[in-house]
């Protein structure tokens, strides 16, 4: 499986060409990044505008050929005296041939999984 970092047509029309399973992690793309993306897979665009403006409550949106969810986790906070820990909102496309996932912050244990 491919783990790509950034929005690449030519090589997301590739991996779709070849059938080929792929995971796109996305780390606070702009909003022209995940509408290029959403052009790129045919993503329903109602799940797109939900993935532009975050803020979402939790939930489980299927659009058919993909289903969309939404949710959090925590991450600690920021500076190494600080105890609190933050939210950190992430949009997961699942279909058959992808999973892409898109964050506005680090979250350590996505990043951990490209490995």
């Amino acid at each position: 499986m491919e783990v790509l970092e950034t929005v690449d047509r030519e090589k997301l029309a590739g991996l779709r060409e070849r059938d080929e399973f792929f995971w796109l992690d996305l780390t606070d793309p702009s909003a022209e990044d995940i509408k290029a993306m959403g052009d790129a897979l045919s993503l329903h665009p109602v799940a797109i505008e939900d993935t532009v403006e975050f803020g979402q409550r939790p939930k489980l949106d299927s659009y058919g050929e993909h289903v969309l969810f939404v949710f959090y986790t925590v991450r600690k906070g920021r500076n190494a005296s600080d105890e609190l820990f933050e939210p950190v909102e992430i949009h997961i496309y699942v279909s058959g041939s992808f999973v892409i996932t898109i964050r506005r912050a680090e979250c350590t244990q996505l990043d951990a999984l490209h490995h």
